[in-house]
């Protein structure tokens, strides 16, 4: 199928949405939650045609479902032992939970937290099962989005003016655009503050793009790991630079991003 930088720009702050959205779902009404998560999985094309491109489950999703509600806690879902069959598996689990009336208050989340709170154990279902499908997707859309080109910039040049990192100032020039100077004498404690400043504006956008923010920010912490998933986390640019906000949160998210482009 055919899809353009923009459609998917707008799929990948889409799913981004829907993701966040199922993962902090109240546990009241878990399936329902789940149920239009995977409606929004099989009426997107694009990601459709990925899950089923990654096969069949490995196993019987009927009997792997009664057998770990059965065991009270003792059994989690089997993942795979590759990349597509947990694409495949944890898909048909969640869909057969969904479809099923498997609520928040199933034994089957039993296994994924000790504690007797049902809202913490979907919240732990998620984090430890769903999360991991929604991390093969979006590595997929930022793999295409990579292919399309969707964050190339026109034109940039880098002037290092001092090559230890602790005290380095960039001089950046793009296409249309007059130079400006960044100093940082430490880059971790610009990236910090930068992000302060983003949080300190979320209370001008609703809740709901607030929490998407918020994700958002979690995905581009990862740019301090020593090898960063730049892919996901230009995606996680990519859905921050899409939500409208007050004049501060804008700035807050332009100043964001030029220090985050800098390193991915």
């Amino acid at each position: 199928m055919e899809i353009t930088k923009v459609e998917l720009k707008i799929l990948m702050k889409e799913f981004m949405t829907a993701s966040s959205r199922v993962l902090r779902a109240d546990y009241a009404i878990y399936d329902s939650e789940l149920k239009r998560f995977i409606n929004f999985l099989e009426n997107k094309p694009l990601i459709d045609n990925f899950i089923k491109s990654c096969g069949q489950p490995d196993y019987n999703v009927e009997e792997e479902v009664r057998e770990v509600a059965s065991s009270y806690g003792n059994l989690i879902f089997s993942l795979g032992d590759s990349d597509e069959g947990e694409v495949a598996n944890i898909f048909a689990v969640t869909k057969y939970l969904a479809f099923n009336n498997y609520g928040g208050r199933s034994l089957v989340y039993y296994g994924y937290s000790s504690s007797k709170n049902c809202q913490e154990k979907v919240k732990c279902f998620g984090d430890k099962f769903l999360r991991i499908l929604i991390s093969h997707i979006e590595n997929y859309l930022a793999k295409i989005g990579i292919e399309m080109g969707v964050d190339e910039k026109t034109t940039i040049q880098f002037n290092i003016k001092d090559s230890n990192l602790e005290n380095t100032q960039f001089n950046v020039a793009t296409d249309g655009s007059t130079i400006t100077s960044t100093q940082s004498n430490n880059p971790i404690q610009e990236f910090d503050k930068l992000i302060k400043d983003l949080q300190d504006t979320l209370s001008g956008i609703c809740e709901e793009n607030q929490q998407i923010v918020k994700d958002c920010i979690e995905v581009m912490e990862t740019i301090k790991e020593e090898k960063p998933k730049k892919g996901i986390i230009r995606m996680a640019l990519t859905t921050l630079q899409g939500i409208k906000g007050t004049a501060e949160f804008v700035a807050a998210v332009t100043a964001v991003a030029q220090f985050v482009q800098l390193y991915i």
